[in-house]
């Protein structure tokens, strides 16, 4: 614990990128949950466009809105 699941529409990351994602919100969440950063887990997943509505924004945002802490604006 914690684990971030980060969905996003397909894009070239390079591995310098990634770095600098995983090392940011690795140190985000060992901030916030005063954690060790060897727990902290992160997915990143790439979903299509087309399936962007009925994969991250029916089952993900709209079906858990107690859940979600940022919404977005679309």
């Amino acid at each position: 614990m914690p684990h971030i699941n980060i969905k996003c529409f397909p894009t070239d990351i390079s591995p310098e990128e990634k770095k600098v994602l995983i090392d940011e919100m690795t140190a985000t969440m060992v901030k916030v949950f005063d954690c060790p950063d060897k727990v902290v887990s992160i997915v990143l997943e790439q979903i299509e466009p087309e399936k962007w509505q009925e994969t991250v924004v029916d089952v993900e945002i709209n079906a858990k809105p107690d859940k979600v802490i940022k919404q977005p604006i679309y």
